[in-house]
């Protein structure tokens, strides 16, 4: 009788849920770093507009305010952007459209 259980794939799955606690706990830590980041930079660039500064050098580097612009586009723009959209999926589902790259990546659902 042949035995199923398969002993590499099993230590390689160990492996991937020790590394999987690893990840979770990176990406927990990288969630807090980026939320902290983005209210640190909000309150400088506040307190240097209130200032009227535009730039500064600190120890750390140089902190520069500058223009971020958004642009609202006509409803001809906005309605040949929809039916770019839809041509590309076209040519995707007929096997027009060419891959030019192709690569595994990791998707990560976490529990809650």
């Amino acid at each position: 009788m042949a035995n199923s259980y398969d002993l590499p794939a099993a230590i390689a799955m160990g492996e991937v849920d020790a590394l999987a606690g690893r990840l979770a706990t990176a990406d927990a830590a990288l969630k807090a770093a980026k939320e902290e980041s983005d209210r640190l930079r909000g309150e400088i660039s506040s307190r240097m507009e209130s200032a009227g500064v535009k730039s500064h050098r600190t120890a750390w580097g140089l902190l520069t305010l500058s223009d971020a612009v958004t642009y609202g586009y006509s409803h001809n723009v906005t309605t040949l952007e929809i039916q770019l959209k839809a041509e590309r999926e076209v040519e995707r589902k007929c096997g027009i459209a060419e891959v030019l790259t192709s690569k595994k990546s990791l998707k990560v659902t976490y529990s809650k």
